[in-house]
């Protein structure tokens, strides 16, 4: 327990109670001392978020980059939540630094291992850790000084924004990199982008091989980053303790799961695993997980390939392949994904709360009444999400606009008004409520 000491006579510090093992009671003191802190305090320290890109060229030049994306420092919080229930995962702390939400972590003992780290990736939201294992001994004061101004204990576990800007610099060096090795292949000499002068048709000429070579990059990388490492011993479980991992990542049960699939497909056989079980493993581990927070692209290509990783696959390709389309098309007509042509698609929710709504309001007829939710999505989440309905419906701008909805709508007009108002600006007011579900701006009455 803590202990503090009023008059300041004596330095205040950590307790437990007689008979408590020294250790176990000191570390569980140490926990709850820090959480009581920072939600007393609403104040924390968060690490800068540096976001780097290695490369090496043919040459040995380094044309690695590097950016800081968020600067160290103390941060005010509007809010905190100590062990808040956020499905698979309850954080030691959840916390409000203006409309952005950050996962807190406490580590005496216990770190983030690799199964909480999925969990945290599947939610987008990022995650920092306090490593108070090698303070023994301390004091109130030692402990502020941890957790409110000291670097070396806080590291982020994961960051959304860094593997976005990661894999923008990424893009950038490889490009770097490809225009080396045509440089070497043609005998020219091809400057960086940055050490380019002038504005003539050099300029022009190596602009347009840059922006090829980042293409390139992008696709692949997108590619890569759509189909997470293998999971080891997956094959090895039942379709029992599948399911049940599956739904733990998802923070369901298998009635709610009922609720949205599976999605009927003709060759029932060609994977041998029932309907239900691969294809919720598709959704929580593929789908509605990746690096960007939601509206990730997939193909049916990066599917196959993901399903063969995980299931056996016993029937001929051709009705493998008519499977998983038949799966992918009928989570389009859920108003989970949206067809960019050539098997190609973007995810249209932002979680599995919002696919389940979603679902469930078209088939109850889109009459059920709204709630503005507590919890808004992270801007880039909504954003993006904005820009898949303008592809979907057209009038991108409008969509745009709607994107940046403010929060403090929440307290003026119910739902329904403000999806009034935008439908008389010019959008359909089903395809707006749907936006606000997918997003993950409202809720269904009773959900």
């Amino acid at each position: 327990m803590a202990r503090h000491s009023p008059s300041g006579r004596v330095a205040s510090n950590f307790a437990h109670h007689a008979g408590a093992d020294c250790a176990t009671g000191f570390e569980t003191a140490v926990h709850l001392a820090a959480k009581q802190l920072i939600a007393d305090r609403k104040m924390l320290f968060l690490p800068e978020v540096v976001a780097r890109a290695p490369g090496i060229g043919i040459s040995g030049k380094d044309f690695g980059r590097e950016r800081l994306v968020s600067p160290e420092g103390v941060r005010n919080l509007n809010d905190v939540c100590v062990e808040e229930d956020l499905g698979p995962i309850r954080p030691d702390l959840l916390v409000f630094i203006g409309r952005q939400k950050v996962l807190v972590e406490i580590a005496v003992t216990h770190f983030v291992d690799e199964v909480k780290l999925s969990c945290i990736q599947a939610l987008g939201m990022p995650a920092v850790e306090f490593d108070l294992s090698e303070l023994r001994e301390m004091t109130f004061e030692a402990l502020e000084n941890a957790l409110f101004t000291d670097a070396q204990t806080a590291k982020w576990v994961w960051h959304p924004e860094q593997e976005l800007e990661k894999a923008r610099l990424q893009a950038l060096v490889d490009a770097d990199l490809a225009l080396e090795r045509e440089s070497r292949s043609t005998g020219e000499t091809l400057p960086l982008f940055e050490e380019a002068e002038g504005d003539g048709a050099g300029r022009a000429e190596l602009l347009r091989r840059r922006e090829n070579a980042q293409r390139e990059y992008l696709l692949h990388r997108s590619r890569k980053l759509e189909v997470p490492p293998r999971e080891s011993g997956n094959r090895g479980l039942s379709a029992s303790e599948q399911l049940r991992k599956t739904m733990a990542l998802l923070g369901t049960d298998e009635v709610r799961l009922r609720e949205v699939l599976p999605v009927p497909v003709t060759p029932t056989g060609a994977i041998a695993a029932a309907p239900l079980v691969w294809q919720a493993a598709v959704l929580s581990g593929l789908i509605l997980r990746g690096p960007f927070g939601g509206a990730a692209e997939l193909s049916s290509q990066t599917v196959r390939a993901w399903v063969q990783e995980r299931f056996a696959v016993p029937g001929d390709e051709k009705a493998f392949g008519v499977a998983v389309w038949q799966y992918l098309d009928g989570l389009r007509e859920r108003g989970l994904l949206h067809h960019q042509g050539r098997q190609r698609f973007v995810v249209a929710v932002s979680g599995w709360p919002s696919a389940r709504a979603v679902v469930s309001d078209a088939r109850q007829g889109g009459v059920v009444p709204l709630a503005w939710l507590q919890d808004w999505p992270p801007d880039h989440v909504a954003k993006r999400l904005a820009e898949v309905f303008g592809e979907m419906f057209g009038a991108s701008e409008r969509w745009k606009r709607l994107g940046g909805l403010l929060p403090d709508l929440r307290g003026q007009e119910p739902p329904e008004a403000t999806v009034r108002y935008y439908a008389s600006n010019g959008l359909d007011a089903s395809q707006v409520r749907r936006f606000f579900l997918a997003a993950g701006f409202v809720r269904l009455a009773g959900m």
